[in-house]
């Protein structure tokens, strides 16, 4: 096996203590310091997009963890950019063994190609200087057996102890936020063997058709309430959601709704 190496473990700022929602802390390895070399971004700035990142990853759900699920919300402004904070977090995920990741980019065409094309710039999907780190497609459809394959081999490879960390890419799905790309998605999905597959979703403008808008959602001691229905694009998130046993979910928006999930 080649020598692996030596991972960036992220620290705190001088001065400043980690967000008690912390759970686990993520290392940053070559994709997180890829993106904030090609952000040109001047050293403190990098630094705090980092720590942001990392501390919104490791919030959610720690990969080495049998099972899990965790939902979280990033309200409001960020210094460096919405997109290049989700991006920072997306290859975080890489770096520390997430295998796959799903971003929602937007309820128009035209704004889920614009995301694409960014995050597949900011990630350098296409450098061909190496074996590949990402397997990248644009609402993959569970119609389509090239995406079923696709992803089954990539995470027979993740769950071979016998390869090298490079030689495990990890796939990078873009979905549409609408009803019959999600749900083709969620089926396409419902078709491999997830079990113990920690996946990252990233739910870009997360107050845009996500929002459950339906009155009920608990009940009236404030619980949530099982058989509640939500408005459809909720629905649909959750079940991607449910197709895991072991995934973070992470909403960005500018617009402070509190309760999406």
């Amino acid at each position: 096996m080649k020598p692996q190496p030596k991972p960036t473990v992220i620290t705190p700022l001088a001065g400043q203590n980690l967000s008690p929602t912390v759970k686990w802390m993520p290392v940053q390895k070559e994709q997180a310091t890829g993106v904030i070399k090609r952000s040109k971004l001047d050293k403190a700035a990098g630094e705090k997009l980092i720590r942001s990142s990392a501390e919104i990853l490791g919030s959610g759900v720690d990969p080495q963890t049998l099972k899990g699920a965790a939902t979280g919300l990033v309200v409001g402004y960020v210094q460096s950019g919405k997109t290049l904070s989700f991006t920072t977090v997306v290859g975080l995920a890489r770096d520390n063994g997430f295998p796959l990741v799903i971003v929602i980019a937007g309820n128009k065409t035209n704004l889920l190609t614009q995301a694409h094309k960014r995050l597949a710039t900011d990630l350098d999907v296409e450098s061909g200087e190496t074996l590949p780190a990402w397997l990248m497609e644009k609402n993959a459809r569970a119609q389509d057996a090239q995406y079923e394959q696709l992803i089954r081999r990539a995470i027979e490879n993740w769950r071979d102890k016998t390869l090298d960390a490079d030689e495990k890419p990890t796939v990078l799905l873009t979905v549409l936020k609408q009803k019959d790309r999600l749900n083709s998605l969620t089926k396409l999905l419902s078709k491999l063997n997830l079990a113990g597959v920690p996946a990252l979703i990233v739910d870009d403008e997360a107050d845009q058709a996500s929002v459950d808008t339906r009155n009920g959602a608990v009940d009236e001691n404030g619980m949530p309430d099982d058989d509640h229905d939500p408005a459809r694009i909720n629905g649909l998130v959750r079940s991607l959601l449910f197709a895991f046993d072991k995934s973070a979910y992470v909403g960005f928006t500018a617009t402070p709704f509190a309760n999406i999930y």
